[in-house]
């Protein structure tokens, strides 16, 4: 056992493959190793580790009663996802993270949020081991095993390409011709191949999706609006550089496991009805 404490006077108390954060929220956070965690905290590189979780703790006597069955501690799986989920100086927060936790205060309920690698944060759900996964839009494939909440906020898909490009999403030739590139595991990635595009990468995050038809790797990116506008702001490039085309607004919500709502049936609605209060309290609409 070891003491150290980050940037913000927080108390780390460090263990082999595990860090506690003493604070009002409980963080874990897993390391592959655990010879550096506090320099890695103090740089504040919370963001490449394998796993995060925040919990916040109730009065056993006020946990989520459905019929005879308790909900203890409502498991959700996200990303790392700027704007919408991030963690910034110690602090979990983003669009998404601060309704969805406004929700679960309205509740009164027990919840863990674990961050994962898109795709594992979808099987999680899928295999019953988490209870839902945010923020989302809905699809085919996930609603085999989930359902969708209310909307926590729309997005826009939109279409990057740099000024000099010769292509155009309007071209009767661009999805024959143009290399185009989306995020792994993302609805838009399964959007474009199912439709045929001409899909030729998937990175595993916006910063190097946006860096893909920055350098020409690709002709053209399909990206979330806010997420897009976030990666090139954090990699010093002028969305000026780009032509921009908006295809489709879609709303993003949570993914809750049809196993969970089976045992927990009154739980959506009353979900639902705390979301829209605090989307609007958020300036949502």
């Amino acid at each position: 056992m070891y003491t150290c404490l980050n940037q913000s006077g927080v108390v780390l108390k460090v263990r082999v493959n595990k860090i506690v954060i003493i604070k009002k929220y409980i963080y874990m956070i897993k390391l592959k190793h655990f010879l550096l965690p506090c320099i890695i905290l103090v740089c504040g590189n919370v963001l490449a580790q394998d796993k995060l979780y925040i919990s916040k703790d109730y009065p056993s006597d006020s946990s989520y009663r459905s019929g005879s069955a308790d909900v203890d501690i409502i498991k959700l799986t996200t990303q790392h996802w700027s704007p919408y989920q991030m963690l910034e100086s110690g602090k979990l927060t983003g669009i998404a993270i601060d309704i969805v936790k406004c929700s679960f205060d309205k509740l009164n309920k027990s919840y863990e949020i674990e961050f994962l690698p898109w795709r594992r944060a979808q099987i999680m759900v899928g295999t019953g081991v988490a209870d839902g996964f945010f923020a989302a839009s809905a699809n085919e494939k996930r609603s085999e095993y989930a359902v969708f909440s209310e909307k926590i906020i729309d997005q826009n898909w939109n279409w990057y390409l740099l000024k000099d490009s010769e292509f155009s999403p309007d071209d009767p030739n661009f999805k024959k011709d143009a290399k185009v590139a989306s995020e792994f595991a993302t609805n838009m990635n399964r959007w474009l191949n199912k439709n045929d595009y001409n899909v030729i990468s998937s990175p595993f995050d916006p910063q190097s999706l946006v860096k893909e038809v920055f350098e020409k790797k690709v002709d053209a990116i399909l990206s979330n609006e806010l997420v897009a506008t976030h990666a090139m702001k954090s990699l010093g490039i002028s969305l000026d550089r780009f032509k921009v085309y908006t295809i489709k607004t879609i709303p993003l919500g949570v993914y809750w496991s049809k196993k969970f709502l089976e045992k927990h049936p009154e739980f959506l609605n009353r979900f639902n009805s705390a979301l829209k209060q605090c989307r609007h309290v958020n300036g949502q609409h």
